[in-house]
């Protein structure tokens, strides 16, 4: 067999793949033998599938190990070794593979060089355009911030794939320092994929709203998706390759793990049909002023969890609380915000000692709600009896 992964370098192919084997179930098990470890899959009434890879990263013998735990995951998987080999060459990096429909490609393996230069284009600034707004959500950006632009610089372009003309952009997540942790609050997701996650929804999204005809649906959800510069680098895309419909295919590292609101693997498709309401949208989001950094100050009026209220410390579900503000400028509204476990047992505590709490965020106006982001300095404040105590 010969492939890049068994080839390349050995040290670093052998980490990949104990990474790979962890990910998918795969336990390990100790040796008598301190030089060999032990991997082992379950595999319903059959008997256990074995693979025994060697501890020594410079082991003389790593090239055939490896060779034959491939030759073994891709029995086990039904996928051919050099699919095998890239998949684990890719376990810490998020996909994102964009497919043009089959009547562009010429004898079903070339499309128009101008094509592709529009396409990558396109992309580029889309991906600069939804790093922009994981770092500071705005309807639309005066400005964008030099990490975004280093964010796209980071993005691959890996092998295009068969089938309809397709390209494939790696967006490298890295590997989680500890998988043993539940808790995502100690190692949350990192900005990467915090990317993708905006990129999924926001394409989920603008489906639907083409679908149902209400571009209304965008606008009022860009904090969570695609705001104006976002959906004009979409227009762009679709109307400079001349494509009636793009598929846009998403594959999520097992590296880290996925919420509620995103699954590992996703399929969503763009009509040209969609152009309309999507620039309706943008023009929409263009007329809001851009979210400003606030600090409000007011009593916790409303508390929400999707888990149990007795565990307070839960690592996962959502956590928001609603807060009373009275606003020079906006007058007497109530903002929502998103917490972390020990800071929501601050709010809880707060509520029910009928104190308030001060916290800075991004400001933003999503339909008839305001909602705080990107928040800072969360604190419970004394009560008058409380400071001459």
């Amino acid at each position: 067999m010969s492939n890049s992964f068994t080839s390349a370098t050995p040290a670093t192919s052998i980490g990949y793949l104990r990474r790979y084997l962890a990910a998918y179930g795969w336990k390990r098990k100790s040796l008598k033998r301190s030089d060999l470890e032990l991997f082992v899959l379950a595999s319903g009434d059959r008997q256990e599938l074995k693979i025994v890879l060697p501890t020594d990263n410079h082991d003389p013998d790593i090239a055939r190990r490896v060779e034959f735990a491939l030759r073994t995951l891709a029995g086990v998987e039904d996928r051919d070794t050099n699919q095998i080999s890239e998949s684990v060459q890719l376990i810490a990096t998020d996909l994102l593979k964009a497919s043009l429909p089959d009547h562009m490609v010429w004898h079903g393996s070339s499309i128009k060089l101008r094509v592709a230069e529009n396409f990558l284009r396109t992309s580029r600034r889309l991906l600069t355009a939804a790093a922009a707004m994981e770092i500071e959500p705005n309807p639309f950006q005066v400005a964008l911030p030099s990490e975004s632009e280093e964010y796209a610089h980071r993005c691959r372009l890996g092998h295009t794939f068969e089938g309809s003309f397709g390209f494939r952009i790696e967006s490298p997540v890295g590997p989680h320092p500890d998988r043993s942790l539940p808790d995502e609050d100690i190692h949350p997701p990192p900005f990467e994929r915090m990317v993708m996650k905006r990129l999924i929804r926001g394409f989920r999204t603008i489906a639907k709203a083409s679908a149902t005809g209400e571009p209304e649906a965008i606008s009022r959800n860009f904090g969570f998706g695609f705001n104006a510069d976002m959906c004009d680098e979409l227009v762009r895309m679709i109307e400079s390759t001349d494509a009636n419909i793009i598929s846009f295919g998403f594959e999520l590292s097992p590296e880290w793990k996925t919420t509620d609101d995103v699954s590992k693997s996703e399929q969503i498709k763009i009509s040209s049909e969609a152009v309309g309401v999507i620039k309706f949208a943008a023009s929409s989001l263009r007329v809001q002023k851009p979210n400003r950094r606030q600090r409000i100050q007011g009593r916790v009026v409303r508390l929400s969890t999707r888990e149990n209220p007795a565990d307070l410390f839960s690592s996962s579900g959502s956590r928001e609380i609603a807060v009373s503000w009275e606003s020079e400028e906006l007058g007497d509204i109530s903002v929502t915000l998103r917490l972390p476990p020990q800071e929501y047992r601050e709010a809880v505590d707060a509520h029910t000692s009928f104190r308030q709490i001060a916290v800075s965020g991004i400001l933003d106006r999503l339909g008839r709600r305001w909602v705080l982001n990107d928040l800072a300095d969360f604190e419970v404040l004394p009560t008058d009896k409380d400071k001459h105590a």
